[in-house]
């Protein structure tokens, strides 16, 4: 690049000693590049005057000078903005003539903003700005003046940090971080070569020329000025989606070259294979925390790195999560159960991880929760909430004499916890062991209202019946003013159950004055109307559940119940109805479209029904009873020639409800389904 004549602004050869146009001698041009010492520069505004004492620094668009303040009587850091083929006449700059005067305010402001924003992010470990003007046609920033070295320099005099060195300052720099990001702001350009140490130990983040404006996750253009190895995959797009995770992955960059003393490769080269070395392969002695918390800042996704610099920070105390478990976790609470099973998945295993993985999986209904509680148990078996999912998915199940073994030895491991105390009573409820759930009830000190509900199941099972009613009543006054409308209403259920299904013990006066209770408790919820039409049903009094319907707004579920009463009765025609009633709002629920299906295997309308279960197995493909179904309805398609139609088909679906059956631990039924294959000597595993 050929340099400017600063007495003419004609272009020379770099090695020119002469101006040939104008004479003027170049032999001293790289010496007059910088200011003089003594020189003094002089905001107009304040008139605050700063003193040169020596260049320290030159890089991009800057020259960075030692500087004394003669108003505040102390050494400072003096910036100035230095253009591309840029001259200098004395103090003052010359421009290139090809950069226009709006060109040259432009850059000017911007060299101004980085003054700005580093006086918006106030923060010990972050370096000072005293003042900024324009002046001698350019621009300066007085900044901080910090004696010491870069961590750059650090590390290579003296080797790789230790452990506690590098906590220190990781610690110290993702706290500022906090501060920036809580402006808006990513500095763009965090590396080694900007954070300096001073001579307290005090580490620093220098030069704020590349911070910009964010909007979080939003998309913009985006300069692309970066260090390769310290800046992340996004910043070498234009347009990116701008997060606090792109400054995260650049400061653990950062500090993988200050614990290992090697330099990452840019983040280009790591999308195929990737040669990063794994710190603790660098340095055997690394705190593998450290290891993790910087691997997982390197991460080439951002949705993998930490999101903002507070959990970063979190796992530098010790308090680490991985971002990947913090995602599952916020799916959870937005109720995104099925993309948070995905995610969790997708955790490094762990029994806490898992517990949490089976938790969500039981409330998504998903027949896999019993592998995944299993492995819980396998790493860690002194972990009694392992039992204890298992005994609750072993409950569900209605494999009775597991959930209770399961839950005797989470008790055993935890001591009393009331969610196991209900569950084991519960199982010997279903086993009818009356007396050993009577006893676990009465010897443990809950007082909530469930109990007393499982004390009245109980003492009805024993046709105690008069004492099963107090109880229930007992555990509704217990909560009569309570605001938990939800626990309201299925106490209130639990007490309809009993006195609709056992008439012996209860009379019409006594459901009205239920149902009136229930009604002053929560007037807007439809579980009133879903009782009355199952007690109606009950009493296949259809003509009363009809006129019900037509007097009053039933909800969807109570569409579901009352599909399955008809059925129970043997309207199939009507629940039928039902059933699509219900699926042209939900057209997807599993549910639903399995019920239809197996409507139409009654009425032997195989095709309707092969198509109901096709459309209920792909919204849910866990279903073994769905396909197990499924085999027996393709086994009564057939051709005019009485050949069976989807002769592939059939085998794949037996083969699904095997696989499944198996896998809820139904054995004895994926058994059954072999056994009826080998009879007519086709063995369905090598098929």
């Amino acid at each position: 690049m050929n340099d400017l004549c600063p007495a003419c602004l004609s272009e020379n050869p770099k090695d020119a000693i002469v101006c040939p146009i104008c004479g003027y001698s170049l032999k001293t041009q790289g010496d007059i590049h910088h200011l003089d010492q003594q020189t003094l520069l002089v905001n107009p505004d304040s008139k605050n005057q700063y003193r040169i004492e020596k260049n320290i620094g030159e890089g991009g668009f800057g020259i960075t000078y030692k500087g004394f303040d003669l108003q505040r009587l102390n050494f400072i850091a003096i910036k100035e903005y230095w253009p591309v083929r840029a001259a200098r006449r004395n103090k003052s700059i010359v421009w290139p003539l090809s950069i226009s005067i709006e060109n040259q305010n432009e850059q000017l402001q911007k060299f101004i903003e980085e003054a700005q924003n580093i006086k918006l992010c106030n923060h010990f470990n972050i370096v000072k700005v005293y003042d900024y003007f324009r002046a001698n046609n350019t621009a300066y920033l007085i900044m901080e003046y910090i004696e010491g070295i870069t961590l750059y320099e650090l590390v290579k005099q003296n080797g790789p940090l230790n452990n506690t060195k590098v906590r220190k300052y990781f610690l110290e720099i993702a706290d500022s971080l906090n501060v920036i990001h809580a402006q808006k702001l990513l500095h763009r350009d965090i590396k080694p070569d900007n954070i300096m140490i001073d001579q307290q130990d005090r580490v620093v983040l220098i030069d704020f020329g590349n911070a910009r404006e964010f909007i979080a996750n939003k998309t913009f253009a985006m300069t692309t000025c970066l260090t390769p190895g310290y800046a992340p995959l996004e910043q070498y797009s234009k347009q990116a989606k701008r997060s606090p995770a792109l400054d995260i992955y650049a400061l653990c960059a950062t500090f993988y070259y200050a614990i290992t003393g090697i330099e990452p490769p840019a983040a280009t080269d790591r999308i195929e294979s990737d040669p990063l070395q794994i710190p603790s392969q660098v340095i055997p002695s690394i705190d593998p925390l450290l290891e993790q918390i910087i691997l997982t800042g390197l991460k080439i996704k951002t949705t993998e790195r930490f999101s903002t610099a507070d959990d970063l920070l979190e796992s530098l105390q010790g308090n680490w999560i991985s971002p990947t478990l913090k995602t599952a976790r916020h799916l959870v609470r937005e109720n995104n159960l099925a993309k948070a099973i995905e995610v969790y998945q997708s955790c490094l295993e762990a029994p806490g991880t898992l517990i949490e993985q089976a938790i969500v999986q039981i409330w998504q209904g998903d027949l896999l929760t019993a592998q995944t509680a299993k492995r819980a148990i396998e790493l860690d078996p002194n972990d009694g909430r392992g039992y204890g999912i298992l005994g609750v998915i072993y409950c569900r199940q209605k494999k009775w004499q597991l959930a209770f073994e399961n839950l005797k030895q989470a008790d055993y491991l935890m001591g009393v916890q009331d969610w196991i105390l209900v569950n084991l009573s519960w199982c010997l409820i279903n086993l009818q062991q009356w007396e050993g759930a009577q006893k676990i009830l009465q010897n443990s000190s809950l007082n909530f209202s469930l109990i007393d509900i499982l004390k009245s199941y109980i003492l009805l099972q024993k046709k105690q019946y008069k004492e099963a009613i107090k109880y229930a009543k007992n555990s509704l006054a217990k909560v009569e003013f309570s605001s938990d409308i939800k626990l309201l209403e299925w106490l209130y259920s639990s007490l309809l159950v009993e006195l609709v299904n056992n008439r012996e013990i209860s009379n019409k006066e006594d459901l009205e004055e239920t149902y009136n209770n229930f009604s002053r408790i929560d007037p807007n919820s439809h579980l009133i109307d879903r009782f009355k039409i199952w007690q109606l049903a009950k009493e296949q009094n259809w003509l009363k559940v009809i006129e019900h319907r037509q007097t009053t707004q039933v909800d969807d579920c109570s569409l579901l119940n009352f599909a399955g009463a008809q059925e129970q009765f043997g309207l199939l025609d009507e629940a039928l109805l039902t059933y699509e009633s219900y699926l042209t709002k939900h057209p997807k629920n599993n549910y639903a479209l399995y019920r239809m299906g197996v409507i139409y295997i009654y009425l032997k309308q195989w095709r309707n029904a092969k198509d109901y279960l096709e459309r209920s197995i792909k919204e849910y493909p866990h279903q073994a009873k769905a396909h197990h179904n499924l085999g027996y309805v393709l086994n009564n398609i057939k051709t005019q020639e009485g050949e069976l139609e989807y002769p592939q088909s059939l085998l794949e679906a037996y083969k699904k409800a095997i696989y499944y059956y198996n896998k809820a631990g139904e054995t004895e039924l994926s058994s059954s389904i072999l056994d009826n294959f080998r009879k007519v000597k086709i063995d369905l595993n090598s098929v």
